[in-house]
């Protein structure tokens, strides 16, 4: 069923610019021409004779074959994600920053709400944490009496989850950028989502969140010396280019475009 209802969608409502998409859409509005014509006969110049609706009911079979071709010649391509990631581009700062909260240290945040906090930035904070977890718990009372000592004016808002799934995810971070950003006074181009701590599953719910929503992204990166350890008094928070573009390439020419 997806596979029918996303060729149906080209189709009908048109969808990507390569030619063989267009060829499918350019079909479809024939196809839509001929039933347009064949119920204004029905309805106008009726009675219609069984051959004539025939003919048409062949001739929209036979064009919607030809859209299905052009719609699975499209399909076999191969897409290739282009990004580039320039870790020297620090993050803009926002009024609003949008954290993994896990067990352990919390020193990136840290780093995080000072960054935003320089520039007059991270009023609020939301923490996507696990519900029940006393360790996830006792990371969160630290990081309030350490917020509290440093005179850190951020409001730290957490947003508890059930599961630790991508959907979990995705949905604590769209609740934080549709409904809590707004009832704010904020905007989600207001607030930053920060992809450096949490569990990966979690952490793929968020980015969809926040593309979904016009938030931008950031993490916290830190030089490492050759054996990979961190180099002390590195840490800075690096902007995610977002503006990546999908390429399409012939599947006989993948090994070319690696």
């Amino acid at each position: 069923m997806p596979r029918r209802s996303a060729f149906l969608d080209v189709v009908l409502r048109g969808a990507g610019p390569t030619l063989e998409l267009l060829g499918a859409f350019a079909i479809g509005l024939l196809v839509v021409g001929v039933l347009s014509n064949l119920a204004y006969d029905l309805l106008v110049h009726p009675p219609v004779g069984v051959w004539a609706i025939v003919r048409a009911l062949v001739a929209v079979a036979v064009l919607m074959a030809v859209a299905y071709f052009f719609y699975r010649l499209d399909r076999r391509r191969q897409r290739i994600l282009r990004a580039n990631v320039d870790e020297t581009r620090l993050a803009r700062p926002c009024a609003g920053l949008v954290w993994i909260l896990g067990p352990g240290s919390f020193d990136h945040l840290m780093v995080a709400l000072r960054h935003h906090q320089e520039h007059k930035g991270a009023q609020h904070c939301w923490l996507v944490m696990q519900r029940d977890n006393k360790d996830v718990l006792n990371a969160y009372t630290n990081l309030q009496q350490q917020v509290a000592e440093m005179e850190i004016r951020t409001l730290l808002h957490p947003q508890y989850l059930s599961d630790l799934d991508v959907r979990a995810g995705y949905e604590a971070v769209t609740t934080i950028l549709e409904r809590e950003v707004l009832e704010l006074g904020l905007t989600p181009n207001q607030v930053v989502c920060d992809i450096t701590g949490g569990t990966k599953p979690l952490t793929i719910g968020m980015v969809l969140a926040s593309l979904a929503n016009n938030s931008s992204l950031e993490y916290v990166e830190t030089d490492r010396d050759e054996e990979g350890r961190p180099v002390p008094n590195t840490a800075r928070v690096v902007a995610v280019d977002i503006s990546f573009y999908l390429e399409q390439a012939a599947r006989d020419q993948a090994g070319e475009g690696g």
